[in-house]
């Protein structure tokens, strides 16, 4: 093989012969493949048939511990809606339909989102053992739901998509709240020590969403766009909305998971304003045909999740009313 000028590493140090410099610098250095790199980032054929193997899991273990999260440290939900789910009934006919997925956020692990597209893609040539859309929508959804929480460690619940959605309408908008032109950032990587108090009454009870969060994927560096929506009851100090913001938007050049990003934002307020009650939702736009929104809230002694839904405290603490933690819209819909 014959090197041409433009595969010449100029910055490797001469060591030797020319030769041995090149290899050298050729060498790829020698890392441990991560679970979640099995896939992102690479070029990667389709299933041409059913093929639940192409599922990766994700311990949630490996971002929990350096930050000191366990499942202890909040209640919550991941949140999926699948876009483009297809599949062939046994005469060949094409059936096409939209999935929501839901599973607790103490199941041990995460499903990738690469090899979720994969494996839903994987029924788009296979045909059910049915001639009407609707059995073979069930069967599908059943398939799903079993092969998922093999990987899960929980059963999931999995259902034909449906159009109701919380209202958030009573969440204000951090920008109508504060003037933006007027911030100047703090940096890009996110730092809690961003986060400072305001003594303004109004602020220890707050329902803010801030619509310009960004973050990058771990493996891929491309970036990621969400809503943020967070409601607290009671802080011991209020939250000044200017660190907020700040806060929130340094997160623009970090690398991280959507569930990861929800975790870090929930413990960073709550170790900084020790709220009585703490909520947290990141509602992600739509990538490859899938949004996911994770969800994190105070955990309360009491069994109030109900295996998937989020629960809304009042002022009180008491449950008010139970939801879908994917809002109606976001300005990026």
């Amino acid at each position: 093989m014959i090197l041409g000028i433009d595969e010449l590493n100029t910055d490797v140090p001469y060591v030797g012969t020319l030769a041995e410099s090149l290899m050298k610098a050729r060498k790829p250095p020698v890392v441990e493949e991560l679970p979640e790199a099995k896939l992102l980032g690479k070029i990667v054929s389709a299933p041409l048939e059913y093929d639940p193997s192409v599922l990766v899991a994700i311990p949630r273990s490996k971002n929990r511990d350096q930050y000191g999260l366990t499942n202890e440290s909040f209640d919550g939900n991941d949140y999926w809606r699948c876009y483009e789910c297809s599949t062939i009934t046994k005469y060949g006919m094409p059936v096409y339909f939209m999935m929501t997925i839901q599973y607790n956020s103490n199941s041990p692990f995460i499903v990738e989102s690469k090899s979720l597209k994969l494996y839903l893609n994987s029924f788009n040539m296979t045909k059910q053992d049915f001639a009407e859309p609707k059995h073979c929508i069930n069967s599908m959804v059943n398939r799903v739901q079993s092969d998922l929480e093999k990987i899960l460690g929980v059963k999931p619940e999995v259902s034909t998509y449906d159009n109701i959605s919380n209202d958030f309408s009573n969440f204000k908008d951090l920008e109508i709240i504060v003037d933006y032109s007027s911030i100047v950032s703090e940096g890009y990587n996110v730092d809690k020590h961003i986060l400072s108090p305001s003594y303004l009454r109004e602020h220890k009870t707050i329902t803010w969403k801030f619509e310009g969060f960004r973050s990058n994927c771990k493996i891929t560096n491309q970036p990621d766009y969400a809503s943020v929506f967070i409601s607290t009851y009671n802080c011991v100090d209020g939250i000044d909305p200017v660190s907020l913001v700040k806060y929130l938007t340094s997160f623009r050049n970090e690398n991280h998971f959507h569930e990861e990003c929800c975790e870090l934002i929930f413990k960073d307020l709550n170790e900084v304003f020790k709220p009585a009650s703490l909520f947290v939702t990141c509602s992600y736009t739509r990538r490859g045909g899938i949004d996911i929104s994770p969800s994190r809230q105070t955990k309360k002694k009491i069994d109030t999740l109900n295996n998937f839904q989020n629960i809304y405290y009042d002022a009180k603490g008491i449950v008010k009313e139970q939801f879908d933690v994917t809002p109606a819209r976001t300005i990026y819909q």
